[in-house]
């Protein structure tokens, strides 16, 4: 009977955030979803790809999950014309299924940003616009109406105007980003970003509007080496979204291993640890291999464990797992007077 509530309690829920993002754990591996101005922002590469896939409260039941899938690319353009500033392009997928009704978001944006370089320091500035749709299955809803006093009846009608099961919007969304490399030791990052300017409706019915809440994001961090192969990269999140507000704050470790000396070929292990505030400690690994002059591939995998009010009957795992892939590429053409950008190993 308890499963059963928190069924329909999470179902209740699903409706009721349709004016609020998605959010990730591992936010920090999917730069275009995070801030816009992050569009080109790459450290040792001129071009990256992401994906990534989430799942949530599965130990509830399959009626009561949740899975995203996500991907992204972006890459420097006009790299050898600029000098050391940065003008980046890219684009954002998004694929999002809840509940039994499989009510889902499948989001396409284009982003655009500038990074102009002060010195040891970069301040860029970036623009999304996309568009969205949601839907929703009908035929698995159940109404009062299907109820004869003695059992449920799928051919009864239901008394209510079900004809309006899908609709698409149009999305816009800024963000700035400051990075700087203090010295050779330490770097750090803050940046700001403004989602759904235009407020676009987001309602299934046609009388009715509903609109989307404006999403304020901050994140903060920065990298510290430690000595030679170790280094530390602490990171804030917080965003605000209408009545809603997240902060999550943790810290990775990175240790790094060569093949042989002078080889550019590395292999790197990132362990850390992510609180969300009164609601998950998330655990996470990450491993990078590659080819420092032409590409860098990786692997994170986290899982949410609920300290929620919904612990006892998410069994504390059924936050759920989340598993992100990234390519990193550095080859091509090398630019001359070219600048390593501010170290933001995290967003890769």
């Amino acid at each position: 009977m308890r499963k059963l509530i928190v069924i329909i309690s999470l179902l209740v829920f699903s409706l009721s955030i349709f004016a609020q993002d998605i959010h990730y754990s591992q936010y920090y591996a999917n730069p275009l979803n995070l801030n816009p101005a992050l569009t080109g922002f790459i450290t040792d590469g001129h071009y990256r790809a992401t994906a990534g896939i989430r799942s949530q409260w599965n130990n509830i039941g399959e009626k009561a999950s949740f899975q995203t899938l996500a991907f992204s690319y972006d890459m420097q353009l006009m790299r050898c014309k600029l000098g050391n500033n940065i003008l980046g392009g890219g684009i954002n997928l998004i694929r999002d299924r809840a509940g039994d009704t499989d009510f889902s978001t499948t989001q396409i944006d284009l982003s655009l940003a500038y990074h102009q370089n002060l010195g040891r320091s970069y301040l860029g500035l970036g623009v999304q616009a996309g568009l969205a749709n949601r839907s929703l299955d009908i035929t698995k809803l159940t109404f009062n109406n299907q109820f004869d006093g003695r059992s449920y009846d799928a051919g009864l009608a239901t008394g209510e105007d079900l004809s309006f099961d899908n609709f698409s919007y149009f999305d816009l969304s800024a963000g700035v980003l400051w990075a700087m490399n203090v010295n050779e030791t330490t770097s750090l990052y803050a940046g700001g970003s403004y989602y759904h300017i235009n407020q676009p409706s987001v309602s299934f019915f046609r009388d009715l509007e509903d609109l989307l809440y404006e999403r304020f994001t901050i994140n903060l961090g920065g990298s510290y080496k430690i000595n030679r192969n170790n280094y530390i990269s602490p990171s804030l999140l917080y965003y605000n979204q209408g009545p809603h507000n997240q902060i999550i704050i943790g810290a990775f470790w990175r240790h790094e291993f060569t093949y042989s000396r002078g080889s550019e070929n590395q292999f790197s292990f990132h362990g850390g640890l992510w609180y969300r505030y009164r609601d998950a400690i998330t655990p996470a690994i990450r491993f990078y291999i590659g080819d420092l002059k032409n590409a860098t591939m990786s692997i994170g995998i986290s899982w949410d464990f609920n300290i929620s009010k919904l612990k006892p009957a998410s069994k504390v795992t059924g936050g759920g797992p989340e598993i992100t892939l990234a390519l990193i590429g550095a080859g091509g053409k090398k630019c001359k007077a070219k600048k390593k950008l501010a170290n933001c190993p995290i967003f890769q």
